[in-house]
């Protein structure tokens, strides 16, 4: 993931941004043997690694290495013309908005014919009680 980030400052339009909130963590890890006698030193040494920034350094080159060796490729460059709409882009749109004409065109019916469908019951309702 930090490869891809690392592009966006190649590309002309970025594809890609971080998420403010990350949705989860990994963490760094190095396996030692227990009570290696010296990993306090090693603790230490990468500690400070960190705070001196030259482990994001040391990423943003082996990023440049993975380039110039062939491992990685970078994504190549969109255009950024606009393209005319196709049929395609429409379809999905132009049969919701069928499928809402219908339902429209259902319940006006219906509302047309209920006021009948009551009066007839209605009638029907009053000739039973005479």
């Amino acid at each position: 993931m930090d490869f891809y980030l690392y592009q966006q400052k190649f590309l002309r339009r970025p594809r890609m941004k971080k998420l403010l909130d990350p949705v989860g963590y990994t963490w760094a890890v190095q396996v030692i043997r227990q009570n290696w006698p010296l990993e306090r030193l090693y603790n230490e040494h990468v500690q400070r690694l960190f705070e001196t920034g030259l482990q994001e350094k040391l990423v943003g080159d082996v990023h440049e290495l993975a380039v110039l060796a062939g491992f990685l490729r970078f994504l190549p460059t969109q255009s950024a013309g606009i393209d005319p709409l196709r049929l395609e882009d429409i379809v999905m749109a132009a049969m919701v908005l069928a499928g809402g004409h219908a339902l429209a065109g259902i319940c006006f019916l219906c509302e047309l014919l209920l006021p009948n469908i009551n009066e007839a019951q209605s009638q029907s309702q009053l000739r039973e009680w005479q």
